[in-house]
């Protein structure tokens, strides 16, 4: 609300005079002027031509709410509704009973009847002849005359001296002053919200209308705001529309151009101007909205987003890549992306307000369609891996079972089934070694997909360099393979992570040599925020369209009769790597050894 009715808002005795005799203080007194009398004056006014009127308070608030329909400023219907449904006092009469939201629709919706539709009405009021102090009751036939008279009376339209004559045989004398009186107040709070744009609705305002869509509907998208010819403008306003036409003007070859929708509207949210992105992108032409409330474009359930920037507009906010649905006239949504700015005139004034709409639903949709391929794929390889590791579980206990009776079937009957039958038996026995070290690195590959960055101490890769080649000591000495190494970082990886990469990758350099020694060099280089590590050897080389494929889960070049191993061993590496941000890659040719690099993250600096 405005201001609550006792408490620290009230700064002046005219507020709380105010506030006393609506319920809450509404923003309409609470204008600024350079003299307060001013202000004091208008109140005056108020309580003598509208509040202390002796026409009915509930007439008085429905006749206030039906002709402020046709004020483009919307101020004085949403106040007065408010008044209506019991936010405040109807006509500030504590006695007068508001009505519901369900009751008040019907007179939003009755048209203002004009030709022969209108003859019916002035039929009505001309045959009540002076019906003295007796106004109509609230929806009744002789109600919707009596408004449809005082309609054409306060909008001076052509059909105003006939209204003006059925009003005079309706009422006396009196009575009919009174009702001028009141029109002529009613016309004054129009011009002067019109002269004032930064009056900003009341909270208890903005959320009846969020909270009920037809109510949000009549006030922010009623075609009848535009039908009052009293909308003249005042000189300023004059100067600021020359000028910010000249300026469209100016601009308009690079807007009409645009593939984006550019819409200017004035602080009312009337759309100004309409150009060609804007026609593709919501359907409408631009003499269809020209005039008409940008609501035009706003979903019912999205009307409180409209209220909410021309407040920030009036403050002279900017509204950037506020991301959005809108609507179009085929009543099909779309996503946008939508910045807001302020129009200012000469004197820094905010006037009005530019609108740029981008379409963002092919992108939108893209999103959306990879946040479900990545929800599917995250599922998938959770699936994968489970099952990986299950299975690498679950079939140890049964393979353990038959490489035990394989080994007692070659210790028991080694060399008593002839030389067919021994290697037989060993076949089964080097079947069930390789299965197990198969089924091991598999759980090692599952155990690697699951580790990343997080929690991850800082390791001396020298130290695990020296553990690992300790471990190895029994396949480096029968190779003869010479081993050196530089000085190496301290780096954020899990020890026994890196211990397994140095040793699957020195291990294969040793399996793949050529016909001289193994020649092993581990080195390491930073920059920046990574450390590339190196191990080169002096094998027998990889062919480069390889490169790829050996870092596939069981990939070999080579069958196990020439070189032992399962084809996991890389594969373990890559996901360690990869886990932890870094990549692997090598570089080699055949019969000219290669070279493995791998790159990890520096430590990071405490704070």
């Amino acid at each position: 609300m405005g201001a609550p009715l006792n408490g620290a808002f009230l700064k002046t005795s005219l507020e709380q005079r105010v506030a006393s005799r609506f319920g809450m203080l509404p923003n309409f007194f609470l204008l600024s002027s350079s003299d307060p009398k001013i202000t004091e004056n208008l109140w005056g006014f108020a309580q003598f031509a509208y509040l202390d009127n002796p026409i009915p308070s509930l007439f008085k608030e429905r006749l206030f709410v039906y002709l402020s329909r046709f004020c483009r400023v919307r101020y004085c219907i949403a106040r007065h509704l408010g008044f209506l449904v019991g936010l405040g006092r109807p006509a500030g009469d504590q006695n007068c009973r508001p009505q519901t939201v369900q009751a008040v629709l019907p007179l939003l919706r009755r048209n203002v009847p004009h030709g022969e539709e209108f003859l019916p009405f002035l039929k009505i009021c001309a045959e009540s002849v002076n019906d003295g102090g007796v106004f109509p009751n609230p929806d009744s036939r002789e109600e919707e005359a009596v408004i449809a008279c005082a309609t054409h009376l306060f909008l001076q339209t052509a059909d105003a001296p006939q209204a003006r004559e059925a009003l005079a045989h309706r009422f006396e004398p009196s009575d009919l002053e009174h009702l001028n009186l009141f029109l002529t107040f009613i016309r004054t709070a129009h011009y002067w919200t019109r002269l004032h744009p930064e009056v900003t609705l009341e909270s208890d305002i903005t959320e009846l209308l969020a909270a009920n869509e037809s109510l949000a509907e009549f006030v922010f998208n009623d075609a009848a705001a535009c039908e009052d010819p009293g909308n003249a403008k005042t000189p300023d306003e004059i100067t600021a529309l020359l000028e910010m036409r000249k300026l469209q003007t100016h601009l308009a070859a690079i807007v009409e151009s645009s593939d984006d929708a550019i819409v200017s509207k004035d602080l009312n949210g009337i759309i100004q101007s309409w150009n060609r992105g804007a026609e593709q992108l919501f359907g409408y032409t631009a003499d269809e909205v020209i005039g008409k409330p940008i609501t035009i474009v706003i979903p019912s359930d999205r009307l409180q987003e409209e209220v909410e920037i021309l407040s920030r507009l009036q403050r002279g906010e900017r509204v950037e890549h506020f991301e959005t649905i809108r609507q179009r006239k085929d009543g099909s949504l779309l996503n946008i992306s939508l910045t807001v700015s302020p129009i200012s005139d000469a004197r820094g004034r905010v006037v009005g307000a530019s609108k740029v709409a981008r379409n963002i639903t092919e992108r939108k949709l893209q999103e959306k369609a990879l946040q479900e391929a990545n929800e599917a794929l995250t599922q998938s390889n959770a699936d994968l891996e489970q099952f990986a590791y299950s299975a690498s579980h679950d079939l140890q206990e049964p393979l353990r079972m038959a490489s035990a009776f394989s080994e007692l079937l070659q210790i028991k009957f080694g060399g008593k089934l002839g030389g067919e039958g021994d290697e037989f038996i060993r076949y089964i026995v080097d079947a069930s070694t390789r299965m197990q070290q198969l089924l091991h690195d598999l759980r090692t590959f599952t155990q690697a997909s699951k580790l990343t960055q997080d929690q991850v101490p800082n390791t001396d890769a020298g130290e695990v360099l020296r553990r690992s080649l300790n471990n190895m000591k029994t396949a480096i000495d029968d190779s003869n393979a010479v081993i050196t190494h530089g000085e190496l970082p301290v780096i954020p990886i899990h020890e026994f992570q890196l211990e397994q990469m140095f040793q699957n990758i020195i291990s294969n350099a040793i399996r793949y040599r050529s016909q001289a020694s193994p020649v092993i060099h581990i080195d390491a280089k930073c920059f920046d925020s990574k450390c590339t590590f190196s191990i080169r050897d002096n094998g027998i080389g990889i062919d480069p369209q390889y490169k790829e494929l050996i870092f596939g889960i069981f990939k070999r070049l080579h069958t196990t009769a020439d070189y032992p191993g399962t084809g996991m061993g890389l594969a373990i590496c890559q996901r360690i790597v990869e886990r932890l941000g870094g990549r692997i890659w090598v570089e080699s040719e055949p019969g000219r050894g290669s070279t493995f690099y791998f790159t990890l993250s520096r430590p990071r600096q405490p704070k």
